[in-house]
């Protein structure tokens, strides 16, 4: 069986472009759990599987999901795009001999220049009807999420893939070069 792939991480690290360039060059199912996450809120709120809160707070009853939906997906190859999986949980729950992750981030970049990245590449309306303190507090608050998510991939040596600078060519050689791997083992 094909090994599925996790993409975890930060909001606004390059998740999605990530998953969506993947997914162009393999023959797999891309799933980003956004919506999955909330239905779980506004169909079983009892879960504590919300969009709204910190990652760390949903991931302990998420993963064990997203491990039975791993397991059970035998026939695809399945590529999970999704913020509400910390690397404690991904160890704990999740079937690691039929799924690799790689968590993303942004630590080492400045509240400024992710504040100026925020207003000039920015699409979605929530941030954008956001004022500068508003914003600000928002990028300070997911540096720090990046710098508590590089610190425990390194804890459980996990994949951290860091997009402060230079994002795009990042995002693409991180592309490429998985990709790559990924064909030379079949």
């Amino acid at each position: 069986m094909k090994k599925h792939l996790i993409i975890a991480g930060i909001s606004r690290g390059g998740k999605t472009t990530i998953c969506k360039k993947i997914a162009e060059k393999r023959n797999c199912i891309y799933m980003p759990m956004d919506n999955i996450v909330r239905a779980f809120q506004k169909r079983f709120p009892e879960l504590g599987i919300t969009h709204a809160e910190k990652f760390t707070n949903v991931s302990r009853n998420f993963a064990p999901f997203l491990n039975a939906m791993l397991e059970d997906s035998k026939e695809n190859q399945l590529l999970i795009d999704t913020y509400h999986l910390a690397p404690e949980d991904y160890v704990k729950y999740i079937n690691q001999n039929i799924c690799d992750i790689c968590f993303v981030g942004f630590p080492d970049i400045c509240v400024e220049e992710k504040f100026c990245q925020m207003r000039m590449f920015e699409q979605r309306e929530e941030d954008c009807q956001k004022s500068d303190n508003e914003l600000k507090e928002k990028c300070r608050r997911l540096i720090e999420e990046s710098k508590f998510l590089r610190t425990e991939c390194e804890k459980y040596q996990l994949s951290f893939l860091d997009t402060s600078f230079n994002r795009n060519q990042v995002i693409e050689e991180f592309v490429n070069n998985g990709v790559r791997e990924n064909e030379e083992e079949k």
